[in-house]
């Protein structure tokens, strides 16, 4: 079993990730269609060190998956909400997955097969918009259960859930609401997990 310590620090490795993927879109810059996404990656070798970091920024997710799943064991294990809260944050990590490689993929082929190439992208943004969204629900259920069952802080909970339904809602509307929610709500886990960590 993950020690309460250890699965502090895990939860940090979420912010951390969150970091890394604003750092490789700031890298990438601003492409509005997934046409001006293949000029982009046809005109240099920029995308490499693009998904390099998107790489990273997963793996770090796959750290934060660990301690997230540990944290609500440590909870409640027989907990049902709290199992399928866990089990969307799985799939939405194994859809960004998905969501990373079709990427990386398709800006390797966008010189030479641009037909291949857009269809992996788009596929790419497909992946990580379920993603964010089977995230959106996790953080919701999770927030909502451990609020009801009366653990830890109350107020850290209810702003869990207000930040997973934002993010549930964003990811339909405007996709920057979903980056705020989703961010904010990594953050917040983030400081359960230090204070989770001083205090054991």
């Amino acid at each position: 079993m993950i020690s309460s310590k250890l699965n502090g620090r895990l939860l940090l490795a979420g912010i951390i990730a969150y970091v890394l993927m604003m750092l490789s879109w700031a890298m990438q810059g601003n492409q509005d269609t997934t046409l001006e996404t293949i000029a982009w990656a046809s005109a240099s070798e920029d995308w490499q060190n693009v998904g390099m970091i998107r790489m990273l920024a997963m793996m770090s997710m796959l750290v934060f998956l660990a301690g997230y799943s540990a944290w609500l064991k440590s909870i409640n294990e027989a907990s049902t909400a709290l199992s399928i809260g866990a089990y969307f944050a799985l799939f939405g990590i194994i859809l960004m997955w998905v969501g990373l490689i079709t990427g990386i993929t398709g800006f390797d082929l966008s010189k030479n097969n641009a037909d291949a190439a857009a269809a992996l992208i788009e596929l790419s943004g497909t992946g990580f918009w379920f993603g964010g969204t089977c995230m959106g629900i996790s953080f919701l259920l999770v927030g909502l259960s451990v609020f009801r069952q009366k653990i830890g802080n109350p107020t850290l909970m209810v702003i869990l859930a207000v930040l997973g339904l934002a993010a549930l809602v964003g990811n339909f509307v405007m996709w920057q609401v979903w980056l705020g929610s989703f961010g904010l709500g990594l953050l917040l886990l983030a400081y359960i997990g230090i204070t989770n960590k001083s205090n054991n």
